[in-house]
């Protein structure tokens, strides 16, 4: 993972102000927080934030000079930077921020270097306190990727991924090696699930077993190291005709 230093950061944000900017949420940013379906909303924000910008919260308190500071909050899982779509969501985090237009990569940017890619955008605080999955939480493979200019490929649609997984697959059990599926799970945040198939009437202990070596095998695949923070191993039961039981 590449260093960010902060001489490096100011640079970077260094941008001429967009005066017809008051705020507002922008059109692609929008279009993909209206998506019902998690997955493509995920996707389609992480796109629009490849042209469009955020709004980084500044928070200056009396007689103290917050120059290069952005805000973070702590979460479940860590501490995160945050940053915004428009003001009217700034507002509900902290009434007295200062927005701050700053490009989607740019705020990544700055993500990687405060908080190691964290990146939630649009959290609500109640009473000083986060308010319980508020906000769009970002994988941090997308904010390297955007930090770095290139576009994310979701590991469940990474074709090259897949085939990794079930060469791997085939490695293990080269008589009959299972169908692998890659899929997600947004909830509570974005899991990468990897699906495989193991023979019914096996017993427990075989099951265990099974299920350890394909977790300890699979996870050698250096594609999959780097497609997700999370990552599940689910085995599926198959009858010996090949229905899944």
């Amino acid at each position: 993972m590449a260093e960010h230093n902060f001489a490096s950061l100011q640079a970077r944000l260094e941008r001429k102000v967009d005066k017809t900017d008051r705020g507002q949420a922008m059109p692609l940013t929008t279009a993909a927080l209206f998506e019902t379906d998690p997955i493509q909303r995920l996707e389609k924000l992480v796109v629009a934030l490849e042209t469009e910008r955020l709004l980084a919260p500044a928070i200056v308190a009396e007689a103290e000079d917050c120059h290069g500071k952005t805000a973070q909050v702590e979460t479940a899982t860590g501490i995160v930077t945050v940053a915004f779509t428009d003001t009217e969501a700034m507002q509900r985090f902290n009434r007295q921020a200062r927005p701050i237009p700053v490009s989607g990569r740019q705020q990544a940017l700055l993500a990687m270097a405060e908080t190691g890619g964290r990146l939630l955008i649009n959290p609500v605080l109640l009473d000083g306190k986060l308010v319980a999955d508020s906000g769009y939480r970002l994988p941090r493979p997308a904010v390297q990727a955007l930090a770095h200019g290139d576009s994310w490929l979701p590991a469940w649609r990474d074709t090259e991924l897949h085939q990794e997984l079930q060469a791997k697959a085939a490695e293990i059990n080269p008589v009959t090696p299972p169908l692998i599926s890659v899929l997600a799970d947004t909830e509570p945040t974005l899991k990468i699930l990897i699906e495989f198939f193991v023979p019914s009437g096996i017993s427990g202990y075989e099951m265990k077993a099974e299920v350890g070596r394909f977790h300890q095998e699979l996870s050698k695949v250096e594609r999959l190291q780097t497609a997700g923070e999370r990552i599940e191993f689910i085995p599926l039961m198959v009858q010996t005709d090949g229905h899944c039981g």
